[in-house]
């Protein structure tokens, strides 16, 4: 992987971290979305990514075909789960 695209998934991933508090309190205070389903929530798709990121090719060098496709197909679900 080139270094440039390296130092784009780190700045991503810190711009994520640091905006999680805030989209926590959108959805608890202002939206009133109930705990329990917001933890359920977050916890199926912290799994979901895990399964995608992690199933991306095997140690021979040939690459596997993702069981759930692309990470930007678990948005969907995730935006009408909370609506």
């Amino acid at each position: 992987m080139e270094p440039r695209i390296k130092k784009i998934i780190k700045v991503l991933f810190f711009v994520l971290s640091v905006v999680y508090p805030g989209v926590i309190f959108y959805f608890l205070v202002i939206r009133k979305i109930p705990l329990r389903q917001l933890s359920l929530f977050v916890i199926s798709f912290a799994l979901l990514a895990f399964f995608v990121g992690t199933s991306s090719g095997s140690s021979d060098g040939t690459s596997k075909k993702k069981p759930f496709g692309p990470p930007s197909l678990l948005y969907g679900p995730a935006c009408f789960s909370l609506a």
